[in-house]
């Protein structure tokens, strides 16, 4: 298996997980959709940019995302920021709300589609 579909499968595994815990960790459940996508993205910028791209960290990630492919760096950048929110933040995860979840998932669902061309 190439490192790109590694990464591949572990967003696969981490959206399983996510979706076990959404009915009673919602927080949770949107932490870990965020690594979901960081593998998606991860496996695509392996898969696309092979010579130029070595995981190395958040910051790094999303400063070749903004250059390399901006329409991902928004629903990346602001899953992120929900994701960062609730660990660090109380009580956050505890008043979100079915839009905010929904946008959440939205910008998942971005990700996913956007890196499996």
């Amino acid at each position: 298996m190439t490192t790109f579909q590694v990464h591949y499968e572990l967003a696969k595994h981490n959206a399983e997980v996510s979706k076990s815990l959404k009915s009673e960790f919602v927080g949770w459940s949107i932490v870990v959709l965020y690594y979901a996508a960081i593998h998606w993205v991860n496996g695509f910028l392996i898969k696309n940019y092979p010579s130029e791209f070595q995981p190395s960290g958040h910051k790094s990630r999303l400063d070749f995302v903004s250059r390399k492919v901006p329409a991902l760096y928004k629903p990346l950048r602001q899953l992120e920021a929900e994701s960062e929110k609730i660990r660090y933040e109380p009580p956050y995860w505890k008043n979100i709300d079915a839009k905010t979840a929904k946008n959440i998932e939205n910008d998942y669902e971005k990700i996913k589609r956007d890196t499996n061309q």
